[in-house]
């Protein structure tokens, strides 16, 4: 009987050992087979079962998730990888090298160069050219587009590139004119740097352009940019007798005028905003009275004149003209003081070949205490400041 109910009880054991072991083999298969059917479906899983390794699914999942998909549903391709991370790859233009790629037998610096750029054969480039063209732009230090006109125009002398390249106000936008005004005149290099960032290498009113507003206090107005004939600052305020100029040259000045009146010095304002109707009536009385060449010399044509911006004043001392008051100890203080209240001394005598105008001992420009001060330790003119620093 012992024996019977031993038997029985091996029996449920057993039993018991398989429902447990087929209890746990569920749980940890189906689990399992679950998890399998979610990372089949994943992109690693279809990337890697194509053939990409980790280091190279890592790479291509940087893509946006359309382009993801493309790659999953063609052959392993090893160049993919290698595509996405040669330099100055955009990954917005993946499908653009990659489409070219296939049917040209460019490099990938060669094709993200070509596409970056636009310049494919439908442009009338041919491979040959851009390689010149990429070629070039790395052996000159240039981008592609600036390559592009060098080498069309067979500008291509590195040496001279390297020179300009070398100056602290260097602008690669200018390049080809940097390039073309020392052919014309054998400046040494700074001075065809300094030259065509105040854009005299083109004659004085030509290439005009409208100035740009949004620059605000910054705004450049010269021979080269100007304002049209309707504008008006919108906020004049009563600086002086019947004069306006804009509120921050207003309240910049009157700080800069007593303090001056503190070391016993006197200021006066001889003129300040000047509507393009004024300037226009004084530029052809000076015309006039005295003939244009000399008129261009000493007044800006309308549109072009400071004056128009309310951010220009014409400042002696109580006891002096124009033609005095570089003689007077009020020049004297402003000369190493104006900058400490944003304005800039605009027409040096130095820089009468820059400026375009004769040196005027009495106007002077509100840009601020920042950009003045930066103006004046670097010595330069308010032209060369904004080309360099500001018309990027």
């Amino acid at each position: 009987m012992k024996k019977k109910i031993r038997k029985k009880k091996r029996k449920l054991n057993k039993k018991g050992i398989i429902a447990v072991s087929v209890i746990i083999i569920l749980l940890i298969i189906i689990p399992l087979g679950l998890w399998f059917n979610t990372y089949s479906k994943t992109d690693k899983y279809k990337l890697s079962k194509i053939g990409y390794n980790n280091k190279e699914i890592k790479i291509i999942k940087s893509l946006n998730k359309k382009d993801v998909e493309t790659i999953k549903n063609v052959n392993y391709d090893k160049n993919i990888p290698k595509l996405i991370t040669t330099d100055k790859f955009k990954k917005d233009y993946f499908k653009e090298y990659y489409t070219y790629q296939k049917s040209h037998k460019t490099t990938n610096e060669e094709t993200i160069f070509i596409i970056n750029n636009d310049l494919d054969e439908n442009k009338e480039y041919n491979e040959e050219l851009i390689k010149t063209y990429l070629n070039f732009s790395k052996k000159a230090k240039v981008s592609a587009n600036m390559a592009v006109k060098l080498v069309n125009n067979n500008i291509t002398d590195s040496k001279i590139i390297s020179d300009i390249q070398k100056e602290k106000y260097y602008k690669e936008n200018n390049l080809e004119r940097y390039i073309n005004y020392y052919e014309k005149t054998k400046y040494d290099i700074k001075t065809i740097v300094r030259n065509v960032n105040a854009n005299i290498d083109y004659e004085y009113y030509t290439n005009i352009k409208d100035a740009d507003l949004s620059k605000d206090n910054l705004i450049l107005v010269n021979k080269y940019y100007k304002l049209d004939a309707s504008y008006e600052p919108d906020d004049l305020v009563q600086i002086e007798g019947n004069m306006y100029a804009k509120k921050v040259t207003c309240d910049a000045y009157l700080k800069m005028k007593k303090d001056a009146e503190k070391t016993g010095l006197s200021f006066t304002i001889n003129s300040a905003y000047r509507s393009y109707s004024t300037q226009e009536s004084l530029y052809n009385n000076y015309a006039n009275t005295n003939g244009v060449s000399w008129a261009e010399s000493f007044s800006a044509r309308p549109g072009h004149s400071e004056h128009q911006t309310g951010l220009a004043l014409d400042i002696t001392s109580n006891s002096s003209n124009f033609d005095s008051f570089e003689n007077t100890k009020e020049y004297e203080w402003l000369t190493k003081n104006a900058h400490k209240y944003g304005f800039i001394l605009r027409y040096k005598k130095e820089y009468q070949d820059i400026t375009g105008y004769h040196y005027e001992s009495w106007h002077y420009r509100y840009v601020g205490v920042d950009v003045a001060t930066q103006i004046y330790n670097e010595s330069i003119t308010y032209e060369e400041y904004y080309e360099y620093y500001i018309n990027k």
